[in-house]
């Protein structure tokens, strides 16, 4: 079993990496949208 620790660096590693994911696909869905409209 991974230790407490690794668990909450894993989960802060995931948090980092779905914040990215946003930063990164706010642009592009706001285009989307402006350009639907």
């Amino acid at each position: 079993m991974p230790s407490p620790v690794q668990e909450a660096a894993a989960a802060e590693q995931e948090t980092h990496i779905s914040n990215a994911i946003k930063e990164t696909l706010a642009p592009l869905l706001s285009r989307t949208h402006s350009s639907t409209h």
